[in-house]
């Protein structure tokens, strides 16, 4: 911490601590019987308030945000494990400033944004315990995917929009807490009874899948008569059968050049931003949940409390993606001369349009099939995407007189694997147009050849089958295989101290905790034999074909069928077998080695191998207090908390050796074992002051440090070193992880204003600003040596290009929040069962940082954000409409590279509808119907700028029915 923030954190410490002490004669004087803590535990959060359905559900999650002393949302019992929302997300994103990222990659699961900033910068905790999901199967595991979490378990979600010191460290963006049933906490419908049950059953019906996804849940659970002991029993079974249409573009830069008149001067237009692919994919999935989860709970005296829970849950994703690619042949198209109207681009300089016909090649004769010239591919890519986690602790509270001292052990773990593998089969070459001006779906015009699946061959195939020797026909690749493995497990102790003296409460503690990761990845691409080639095609050509992605204007395309191909024939199988890759090196404990030569080139990428270990020490202090400052009446806390964090960083430094510079032909490969570690503390300051001018009215200021670690990915010891025996004065390159990283910092304020009205409404105003340090960006540096490496190979290079994560920029973040809840109880029976909720965020963030990419603000981070809900009930009826809208937002970096990372990508705003309705028939019996996505929006990226098309995905509209009984 540099000298300049450290003042900060001693100035906002010594800040607290006078408001919070400076009247401490005065509040030991007053005694009172309570005080208004922050929601730090779940007794805080769920006690004493029924809920009885959707208004009783909004004025409880009112109720908290009034009583806590940081500033929180929460969405309540009557939301969660009900028909009308399927998942967490589904009713997380109704609470004020929270919006959710949908899963619409089948892989990286549905994620939530507080106040416009991104899930990456959120820390998500279960029953206070730091939570661990699949990432996106391995990578991105600071960003929780909520879909990991079944809603039916969980009574509770508060979000934290500030922090304080007894709380796990928040992020940039803040915290969600999700809260778990506590056996002893529940309320059967009968007052009396000591036993309770329920059981739901509900349907999904997807309207581009056109099928019906089952859904059954349930618990059971006892307590004695005298409430000391209690435990009980849930669970949770799933399928969900999803559509989903996908068109990506490849988006690369290549020199181009082109003629305004035929026969006239070629104009080259350097580094001009073109597709080298659009993918059109349709993606069927079938995922299928399974969860189990059970608590006791054993309170025989007033002053000892003890849990125990435990949640097993598995998450399959089985399905196909049917995939059309349109090349237009990288080395022929953008290497021939276009002729006018051949290509055409927008005012900044991105392509529009494209007409492969009017191309004049450099080759005179580009129809030998070689990928010069354009083409289609036709793939069906089989999918398996798998998780199983495990999570549970134990919790022993204990209190007596002036001292609570509460403990808890917990740990997870999540086993995640993704396979997917598919053959691939290329059309002869075949001229098309493609249309992508404005920020609409491109269209494209392809003649009905490419329909004629009997002219499709595998890559470099000149004639499909043919097995004369030395013939780039007789071994074409044709099948590729992707593997992912993820393991991680987690492990945390927590304690914690209150003393209470008077009006002042004196917390400290301290959580140990310890996260390890390891990633293996696998590659392979096989080549099919000609003697293959008649059975590949018998099986693989189906002859039916499917409608693809809205709007594209190409109408039906043919199917593939993987599956059928892999069982055509035993050689075909013993190709796609290798889809177990059960071989030593990608098995078992993190090599220590390449053990087997094999693995490297046809399966086992020992680049994409990286093993993290992470332990986190904090230790905290905190002071709360009750009185008043100046005649007004006020809560607050001030503390500290301080946190060391050591990473140890295990995997693989791949290194090429080249002849020379000029003819890059490899002459040594080798992998090597990288081991790096980095270790570093931190200081977290937080103040939380809440004044009472009236007593409707709150006015909050909240001033605290928070930070957000880096990604596990990004800290990863692996890389890829090339450099040439004779450098002849160039350098070589280095691409990797960067294990030195520190974490995102911010000093976060927050001023709100609360306004309750007698009828059970409020108003609700913030103002925050986020003043961000070191955010992690790809950067480069030419010519530098790099730190503790030596070449294996005999080199005279020793200056190399450096690409990889860094401690780029500083930035800020600003912005304010307006809101209200209303419920019209004012109003003349029937019209008192209405209720009207909304919420409106802005955010502005910049890199401070002068760089091209600064302009585009924080990752996820969307500028305007609205909620808002109508709801009514009477009679046992409910019924809710609710919307929700985030404008823009920025979505990664490009590094100027890779297909899909070539440039900046930016997510364009969106607009939700969802409604439900629900019938309470009988106190053990309701009905519900829902409806979700009514608009149909679906999802539509771009790079730069809006009519520089990236890709668009498809969203289904989901009807469902469902009942739920209980007793």
């Amino acid at each position: 911490m540099n000298k300049f923030r450290l003042t900060r954190c001693l100035s906002l410490c010594l800040l607290g601590t006078s408001i919070v002490l400076g009247s401490a004669g005065t509040v030991l004087a007053q005694q009172a019987a309570t005080t208004v803590t922050a929601p730090g535990s779940r007794s805080d959060q769920i006690e004493e308030i029924t809920v009885t359905g959707i208004r009783a559900s909004v004025q409880k999650a009112q109720q908290i945000k009034r009583d806590a002393a940081v500033n929180v949302e929460s969405v309540t019992t009557e939301d969660l494990g009900k028909f009308a929302d399927a998942s967490v997300a589904d009713a997380v994103k109704r609470i004020p400033g929270v919006q959710i990222q949908r899963n619409d990659d089948a892989q990286s699961g549905d994620r939530a944004s507080i106040r416009g900033l991104g899930s990456q910068y959120i820390t998500t905790t279960v029953n206070g315990r730091e939570a661990m999901s699949y990432g996106d199967y391995g990578g991105n595991l600071r960003s929780f995917n909520l879909d990991s979490v079944p809603s039916e378990v969980l009574t509770g979600v508060t979000v934290y929009k500030t922090s304080s010191s007894e709380l796990v460290e928040s992020g940039l963006a803040g915290a969600i807490d999700m809260q778990t049933l506590r056996p002893l906490d529940y309320k059967p419908r009968t007052a009396s009874a000591t036993n309770f049950m329920g059981i739901a059953v509900r349907g999904d019906y997807d309207d581009l899948r056109k099928k019906t996804s089952p859904r059954v849940s349930g618990f059971i659970g006892s307590k004695n008569s005298s409430n000391t002991l209690g435990a009980y029993l849930a669970f949770t079974v799933a399928t969900t059968k999803r559509r989903q249409d996908e068109n990506e573009a490849w988006n690369v830069t290549r020199d181009v050049r082109l003629v305004d008149t035929v026969g006239g001067p070629v104009t080259t237009i350097p580094k001009a931003a073109v597709a080298d692919e659009w993918n059109l994919r349709v993606e069927e999935f079938d995922r299928k949940r399974s969860t189990f989860t059970s608590g006791i709970q054993f309170r025989p005296t007033d002053e000892w409390d003890l849990n125990a829970d435990f949640t097993y849950n598995r998450y399959d994703i089985e399905g196909s993606s049917y995939t059309t690619r349109i090349i237009p042949g990288e080395a022929g198209v953008y290497n021939g001369i276009f002729q006018p109207g051949g290509i055409t681009f927008d005012s900044h300089g991105n392509q529009t349009g494209l007409d492969t016909s009017k191309v004049v090649y450099d080759n005179p004769n580009p129809s030998i099939y070689d990928l010069a010239s354009p083409n289609i591919l036709l793939g069906q890519e089989a999918q398996a995407n798998k998780s199983k986690s495990y999570s549970g602790g134990m919790n022993a509270a204990w209190q007596q007189g002036d001292w609570k001292i509460v403990g808890d052990l917990s740990g997870s773990s999540v086993k995640a694997t993704s396979v997917f593998n598919e053959f691939y089969t290329y059309s002869p070459p075949i001229n098309f147009q493609f249309n992508g001006s404005g920020s609409a779906t491109p269209k494209y015009t392809i003649p009905p050849s490419f329909l004629d699946q009997s002219q499709y061959r595998c890559i470099y195939s000149a004639h499909f089958g043919d097995t004369t020797p030395g013939n780039p026909g007789a071994s074409p690749a044709c099948y590729f295989l992707n593997n992912i493995q993820f393991f991680g497990d987690r492990s945390a102790a927590r304690i914690d101290f209150t003393r209470t003296a008077g009006n002042l409460k004196f917390k400290f503690g301290g959580r140990y905790q310890i996260t390890h990761t390891d990633n293996r990845f696998a590659q392979d691409f096989s080549e099919v034999p000609g003697s293959e080639f008649a059975a590949l095609r018998a099986a693989y050509f189906t002859g039916r074909s499917r409608d693809t992605f809205p709007g594209l204007g190409i109408g039906a395309v043919p199917l593939v069928d993987t599956i059928a191909a892999c069982h055509a024939s035993a050689g075909l199988a013993a190709i796609c077998n290798k889809s177990a890759i059960n071989v030593g090196s990608f098995a078992g404990a993190f090599p220590s080695g390449t053990t087997n030569a094999a693995d490297v080139v046809n399966a086992i990428s020992f680049g994409g191998f990286h093993n993290n270990s992470e332990t986190n020490l904090g230790l905290y202090f905190q002071v709360d207090a009750k009185g008043q400052l100046f005649g007004i009446p006020y809560d607050a806390n001030a503390g500290i908390r301080g946190i060391k964090i050591t990473e140890r960083a295990q995997g693989f430094s791949g290194e090429t050796q080249i002849d020379n510079p000029a003819n890059g032909s490899i002459k040594n490969f080798a992998f090597v074992p990288v081991l790096k570690t980095n270790s570093y503390s931190k200081y977290l300051p937080s103040l939380n002051l809440n004044l009472h001018p009236r007593n409707n009215m709150n006015v909050r200021f909240a001033a605290a440090e928070v930070m957000t670690l880096p990604q596990f990915e990004d800290m990863s010891a692996s890389g890829n070193v090339t450099y040439a025996i004779n450098a002849q004065g160039q350098p070589g390159t280095f691409s990797g992880g960067n294990v030195k990283l520190k974490p995102i910092t911010s000093l976060n304020y927050d001023l709100t204003v609360e306004f309750y009205t007698d009828y059970g409404g409020a108003y609700i105003a913030s103002l925050f600003y986020k003043d961000a340090k070191d955010f992690i960006l790809t950067d480069a540096q030419n010519s530098v040596p790099i730190a503790g490496f030596t070449p294996a190979f005999p080199t005279s290079t020793t200056l190399y290009n450096v690409s990889q994560p860094a401690n780029f920029s500083d930035g800020h973040a600003d912005g304010f929040e307006v809101g209200t809840n209303q419920p019209f109880r004012f109003l003349p029976s029937p019209w008192d069962g209405l209720g009207f909720q909304a919420n409106y965020t802005y955010v502005y963030s910049k890199f401070d940082k002068p760089d091209p990419r600064a302009t585009y603000g924080f990752p996820g981070t969307s500028k305007n954000n609205i909620n808002a809900i109508v709801y009514y009930e009477k009679y046992g009826f409910g019924a809710r409409l609710a919307y929700n809208h985030r404008s823009d937002y920025f979505n990664a970096f490009g590094d100027g590279n890779g297909y899909r990372t070539a440039y900046p990508a930016f997510t364009q705003g969106s607009d939700e509808v969802d409604a439900s309705v629900n019938y309470q028939v009988n106190p053990h019996l309701e009905i519900a119907f829902s409806g979700e996505n009514l608009t149909q929006k679906g999802r539509y990226d771009y790079n730069l700028y809006p009519s520089f098309f990236r890709a668009a995905w498809t969203r289904p509209r989901i009807y469902s029915l469902g009942f739920r009984a209980t007793l």
